[in-house]
């Protein structure tokens, strides 16, 4: 029976096994990688990942773009509203500083204070 050339691996050396060439020690170069189809039977990529018909690599396509639009969007949304809130609670807070300066007094005592250093200032002059 013919046989083709091929190679064998065999304790660090490569044999070379064809009718003209029997067992003929050369110096083993890198084995050749075996080479994997992208797709296997068992559904599954040569990176661990299934194998998805085209229709649902589609709608997966779809999906995430849809869900990257809608990410987008409702950031922007919520980064409006918490502007818009953030503005309100200045204004707000600071009526109320205002408001509680008058209740305790302090005001007054703020202008008290104003007056003295005027004072203060006419008589060192």
């Amino acid at each position: 029976m013919y046989r083709s050339s091929r190679s064998v691996t065999r304790t660090g050396r490569l044999f070379h096994s064809s009718p003209l060439c029997l067992n003929t020690v050369q110096p083993q170069s890198t084995p050749p990688k075996p080479v994997e189809s992208p797709e296997r039977d068992d559904g599954v990529r040569p990176d661990g990942k299934p194998v998805l018909p085209e229709r649902l690599r589609e709608a997966t396509s779809l999906l995430r773009r849809y869900i990257t639009k809608a990410t987008g969007d409702t950031a922007i949304s919520v980064r409006k509203r918490a502007d818009g809130f953030t503005v309100v609670t200045q204004a707000l807070f600071s009526e109320l500083g205002g408001q509680l300066n008058r209740a305790t007094g302090y005001e007054e005592i703020e202008l008290l204070k104003k007056k003295v250093e005027d004072q203060g200032i006419f008589l060192l002059a």
